[in-house]
């Protein structure tokens, strides 16, 4: 059987012994199977809604004169169970009557053979049941899959009128479904348009040779407040054929472009401030650089220019002295002031060597030391051992405790040596709790 639930069948017929028949021989031929009985038309309507029949056995002669109301309250209450009719009559107009009435299948049953006939007919309108629910099944998921495609979905029939179209045609044109179904195509196009249209919007063509992104523009409502060109749109389109290669319309998609614009537009201004912002990061990182490589040299300026204003006040060159300590003093400010500009970013957290960044402040103090004679000393232990942090920020801060270190050696002025040293401090577990650096200076 095509369901593979116990078959359930509801008999209606007034005649006892004729449902105690049909009974006897369903269960022998449908094992398994439920049989229940209605007496009267009241009966049927109660029960008809109380199952998910598969069957109903109805005898035409249950009240005379009213069969056909009888079968269309059923058809009401039970709308997926098949309906056969035993009948008595054999002329066409009664079976014409019965068909049109709902009923899926017709029997006269003082007919030889008409038990077997009756087995058929169940196995055949089951089977037609079943293959309904899922071609209903099928067209229910194929509707929500139309609806989930942002482009307007279309089908014309053969007559080149359109007979589907998504619900997006509202949002694109402005019309409900109903009102363009039954319409030919070109009522969407410009009359210059017409003739190119022709053979595209309604292809008959399929696989490569089908039409393929071809723009278009379709006029919307008229009450609706638009170009007067219309919509652009790019048209992709087939046609279809029947399993005997017949021709049986064109299904098409129409992409909206001016949306598609929209939001390609909106990509690339995404994409150009992110590029905007690239820069900006580059050139934070390089002023903090060059904000480093002055603090320095300054601070030995200053100390040096301290050092000897002291030492020549007799001499009378004290206001040059002071211009050109003036002069330091301000390219400080604008150090600082860099730096400073550098820092108002969100400080990152990166993976960062602190023995590499020790080495980057010596780099740059390297000239000034060595001209003082001043011997660095290194004593560097934590390796590839990296901390999470700005390597920007915590090179500024090397660079203020090397100055800072430095400046008894200035006023001694005569050479020295400055040991830097970095170790890794173990937790308790075994695992890195913190890095400590340490500098000193010995005159």
């Amino acid at each position: 059987m095509p369901t593979p639930d116990p078959m359930m069948v509801l008999l209606v017929s007034e005649q006892a012994e004729e449902i105690k028949f049909l009974t006897r021989n369903l269960r022998g031929f449908y094992p398994g199977c439920r049989v229940d009985a209605a007496y009267s038309a009241d009966e049927a309507m109660e029960w008809a809604s109380k199952e998910e029949w598969h069957v109903i056995l109805l005898d035409e002669q249950l009240l005379s004169g009213e069969t056909l109301n009888l079968l269309f309250d059923l058809r009401r209450r039970a709308p997926h169970a098949a309906m056969i009719v035993l009948t008595q009559q054999s002329d066409a107009t009664t079976a014409t009557q019965i068909l049109q009435a709902g009923a899926d299948y017709y029997l006269v049953w003082n007919s030889t053979g008409v038990f077997t006939e009756l087995m058929v007919a169940i196995r055949e309108v089951l089977e037609k049941r079943d293959l309904r629910g899922r071609m209903d099944l099928t067209r229910s998921r194929y509707l929500r899959l139309v609806d989930l495609v942002p482009d307007l979905i279309y089908e014309l029939d053969g007559e080149e009128r359109f007979s589907f179209l998504s619900q997006n045609v509202v949002s694109l044109l402005g019309y409900s479904p109903q009102e363009l179904i039954g319409t030919h195509y070109s009522t969407l196009l410009q009359a210059h348009d017409r003739e190119r249209g022709e053979g595209r919007i309604n292809e008959r063509r399929t696989g490569t040779r089908a039409t393929t992104n071809i723009p278009f523009r379709l006029l919307p409502k008229g009450d609706r407040l638009t170009p007067r060109d219309g919509i652009e749109v790019e048209i992709t389109a087939k046609g279809l054929y029947d399993q005997r290669n017949r021709f049986m319309g064109t299904i098409g998609l129409a992409r909206d472009l001016t949306r598609h614009k929209e939001a390609s537009k909106r990509i690339q201004q995404i994409e150009e401030q992110t590029r905007q912002a690239a820069q900006l990061s580059e050139l934070r990182q390089r002023s903090a650089k060059i904000a480093d490589e002055l603090s320095s040299p300054l601070a030995g300026i200053l100390e040096d220019t301290a050092t000897l204003l002291k030492q020549v006040e007799e001499l009378g060159l004290e206001r040059r002295l002071q211009g050109v300590l003036s002069r330091a003093s301000r390219a400080a400010q604008l150090g600082n002031d860099l730096a400073a500009s550098a820092l108002t970013h969100q400080p990152l957290r990166l993976p960062v060597s602190i023995d590499a960044l020790v080495e980057e402040a010596l780099s740059i103090s390297a000239q000034e030391l060595e001209r003082r004679h001043v011997h660095v000393v290194r004593r560097l232990e934590t390796g590839p051992t990296s901390v999470l942090g700005d390597a920007g920020q915590l090179r500024r801060l090397i660079m203020i405790l090397l100055n800072k270190a430095d400046r008894p050696l200035r006023k001694a002025a005569g050479g020295g040596r400055l040991q830097v040293s970095t170790e890794t401090v173990k937790g308790a577990a075994g695992s890195t709790e913190s890095i400590m650096l340490e500098i000193s200076a010995h005159g």
